[in-house]
């Protein structure tokens, strides 16, 4: 199980169509889920 370093949200790597790869790798990061995960350059979390 997976859980965001922000909001705590969990989630099954499975249920998010996460690869082996990205999981492997997540695991050794602070991940944050899709909700949570800001632009690294102007630091906004939408679209917009």
């Amino acid at each position: 199980m997976l859980s965001c370093s922000e909001c705590g949200n969990c989630g099954h790597p499975s249920c998010l169509k996460y690869s082996d790869k990205l999981v492997k790798k997540i695991k050794t990061i602070r991940w944050q889920c899709l909700d949570c995960k800001r632009c690294v350059i102007c630091t906004k979390a939408d679209d917009s």
